[in-house]
């Protein structure tokens, strides 16, 4: 329990935390009934279950996919595609978010 907590923060924190799982929840729907029928459908759904570029790429690669047919796919590759590709569906929003924010996370430890 955090300390010097009032009512009205512990019922605001409840709501929050709510809406926190429903979103959750979702993700975890969205994720296992993803079709990854595609590159990009792939790279989601990996990026879902992994939220390590460089695990993705080589899950791509070993998928047999290559970049512009001639190599394989680098975990910048991978980014670019997260980063780049319009909205497709809402598992590609909660990735996008995601690797978003694990970038600002890293890209703070660098500097």
């Amino acid at each position: 329990m955090e300390a010097f907590i009032t009512v009205e923060k512990a019922k605001a924190r409840i709501s929050e935390l709510e809406d926190y799982k429903k979103n959750l929840q979702e993700f975890v729907e969205l994720a296992e009934n993803y079709t990854a029928d595609t590159l990009e459908r792939l790279v989601f759904l990996s990026y879902a279950e992994t939220c390590n570029v460089t695990k993705v790429a080589k899950i791509v690669n070993e998928a047999g996919y290559r970049f512009e047919g001639r190599r394989k796919y680098s975990p910048n590759d991978i980014t670019s595609i997260i980063a780049n590709t319009e909205s497709v569906d809402k598992l590609y929003e909660y990735v996008k978010e995601i690797q978003k924010k694990n970038s600002q996370k890293a890209s703070k430890r660098f500097n």
